[in-house]
């Protein structure tokens, strides 16, 4: 059977809050790791994602994602097209 996993782009929150094993969100971690979805992200959701865990973990596990999402063949990391800068308003 050849599938096609579900592309998804997920929030900072929710994915810092899926990762915990204990999470009522680790559902969604566990569909990344198995290949159903693919995290689709761009370079500053990656840094976001990263500066969030250094904050609220430590820096060995924010490394420790950081490294899992770089390597795994589903997420897929794309160029920002175009940004709305909203700050000024």
């Amino acid at each position: 059977m050849n599938t096609i996993a579900v592309q998804i782009v997920v929030d900072t929150n929710v994915f810092i809050n899926a990762i915990g094993k204990i999470s009522p969100y680790r559902w969604i971690f566990d569909k990344i790791i198995s290949g159903e979805f693919t995290l689709c992200i761009s370079n500053e959701i990656f840094y976001e994602y990263w500066e969030v865990l250094d904050e609220q973990t430590t820096p060995e596990i924010a490394d420790n994602i950081a490294n899992f999402l770089v390597t795994i063949p589903l997420c897929k990391i794309y160029p920002a097209i175009y940004q709305l800068e909203l700050d000024n308003y």
